[in-house]
């Protein structure tokens, strides 16, 4: 196969050279990519990923948001971002495809020590994105890696072109990798994806927290509309009912990340950090989830409907296009 040229229903191949990367061996899904271990022209490993999110814009978008800027120990770096055809391809250090956090989630969950020790790591690895105005809007533990003992998100910006190029009217298609798990969605991103910020991420973090200590996420098995609903409602167990050694910290961070209203949350990963700063394991009281309130229907629920559709359609997989007018 020529080099940089990619059909649209292959894979990269062993031995292909791609953007002047020599392709060793495809490491399967991880996060919002199929993942190739490379060979970079200075001969150092890479990671080539393919996104499912096929648009000659792509890479462009994804410089245009800084993606390509942050370093930070908590984040893998995305080192460069190429067109092979109309598939962005990601280029990054080659991770472990069984150091995923959902890898590691599916083993059980944590003890304490650790669980808290890798929700800070991605708490700073996230505070660097917001530092540099990126807002990653797909956090879950898809595209979180774990190694000894340090957590760090990867996919940068790849959710926010993705939407970024639907709400501006693009035909965007998509190939089946998972981009965007409602599931770790801030109702606020669920309805309107363009205004998520930094404070969904946090909901998206909360999510997170939640499944470290209790094995699976506050909204897990729920479908796209109950999810929603569930979210708006502040509706899922409380940790300490899920797991009784639950540290008090974890118990009081919970509910305040999980917060319908973005602005009844903690407004940013450094005030997040504060909050973690004060805590002690014996430290504040819990607080517990408010009463479910009773929720009026949303006046308009396009917005809601096109975003889950959306996403159903790239979690789900298959070809679609998209053209917003």
């Amino acid at each position: 196969m020529p080099e940089g040229v990619l059909a649209d229903d292959a894979l990269f191949r062993s031995g292909e050279t791609v953007a002047e990367h020599v392709v060793l061996k495809r490491l399967g899904t991880i996060g919002a990519a199929d993942r190739y271990l490379a060979r970079g022209p200075d001969g150092e490993s890479r990671m080539l990923g393919i996104v499912g999110v096929r648009h000659a814009e792509m890479a462009d978008r994804l410089r245009e948001l800084g993606a390509t800027a942050v370093r930070h120990p908590n984040v893998v770096p995305l080192l460069d971002v190429v067109m092979v055809g109309t598939s962005p391809v990601l280029i990054t250090e080659p991770v472990d495809p069984d150091t995923t956090l959902r890898m590691v989630l599916d083993r059980g969950p944590l003890p304490g020590d650790t669980a808290l020790t890798l929700f800070r790591g991605m708490v700073e690895g996230l505070a660097a994105c917001h530092a540099a105005g990126l807002t990653h809007r797909d956090l879950r533990p898809e595209n979180v890696v774990v190694a000894d003992r340090i957590a760090r998100v990867m996919d940068l910006g790849v959710a926010t072109a993705m939407f970024d190029l639907v709400s501006a009217g693009r035909s965007v298609t998509t190939s089946g990798h998972t981009i965007g798990r409602p599931h770790y969605w801030a109702p606020e991103r669920a309805r309107k994806p363009q205004a998520a910020d930094a404070r969904s991420d946090l909901f998206s973090l909360g999510c997170i927290l939640y499944e470290l200590f209790a094995g699976k996420g506050p909204f897990a098995g729920l479908n796209l509309y109950d999810c929603y609903h569930a979210t708006l409602e502040e509706k899922y167990a409380p940790l300490d009912t899920v797991r009784p050694d639950t540290p008090p910290a974890v118990l009081h961070l919970v509910p305040l990340l999980l917060r319908t209203d973005p602005a009844k949350r903690p407004q940013s990963c450094t005030e997040l950090l504060e909050r973690l700063d004060q805590f002690t394991l014996e430290g504040a009281e819990p607080e517990r989830p408010a009463p479910s309130p009773v929720v009026a229907a949303a006046p308009d629920r396009r917005p809601l409907w096109l975003a889950l559709a959306v996403a159903a359609v790239v979690v789900l997989g298959g070809a679609a296009w998209w053209a917003l007018a």
